[in-house]
């Protein structure tokens, strides 16, 4: 990477170093988020990103970026220019944004029904390793006639959408699912119901 960028060169299109701030984060943000959504890694701080989220899934991985890379920045500012890192602190949170928004589209919680023939092993799993309820229902195939086992789990980001996808694929290839936007999630796990 480092020989393509002196390779192919490109001259500033402006000398505005704001405008170069917020489109370089912006395009950043989606070249990270892109290789992040297909499962892979420009080897820098989105690494610990990634790891860290595993751990603490029901926050994003575009903000560990920004707890990683935050340290890394202060700790320049203070080397060497603090006026050039308050512009990269700018930067590192818009491309944040941006990468959340690539990984997890503009709603992060996302409703997932499953219809599987191992519907029990499926729910053992994301009850205990997934560490997300998840409700059963009794249905019936209009098609074939046969009865059914639905499952329903919410889940709040788009690595646990990753891990529950893997789960079911590894416990039941032939299952059913599909996941939709939760505009707004209210219980146990997610946010308070008020009046």
């Amino acid at each position: 990477m480092s020989v393509l960028i002196d390779v192919f060169a490109v001259p500033p299109a402006t000398d505005d170093l704001l405008l170069c701030l917020l489109y370089g984060g912006m395009l950043m943000g989606i070249g990270l988020g892109l290789a992040l959504r297909g499962g892979g890694s420009t080897g820098g701080s989105d690494m610990l990103a990634r790891v860290l989220h595993a751990y603490k899934s029901t926050i994003g991985v575009g903000t560990f970026i920004v707890i990683v890379d935050f340290l890394v920045i202060v700790g320049a500012g203070v080397l060497f220019s603090p006026q050039l890192a308050m512009y990269a602190l700018v930067i590192l949170y818009g491309s944040a944004k941006v990468v959340d928004l690539v990984l997890e589209g503009s709603v992060s919680s996302r409703a997932c029904v499953i219809i599987s023939e191992r519907a029990n092993e499926v729910a053992d799993e994301i009850l205990h390793t997934l560490e997300r309820g998840v409700t059963l229902f009794a249905a019936k195939g209009m098609y074939t006639g046969e009865p059914r086992n639905v499952l329903l789990c919410v889940v709040q980001s788009a690595g646990e959408i990753h891990r529950l996808r893997e789960t079911v694929r590894a416990l039941d290839p032939d299952a059913f699912m599909f996941v939709v936007a939760a505009g707004e999630v209210l219980g146990q796990g997610f946010g308070r119901l008020t009046d």
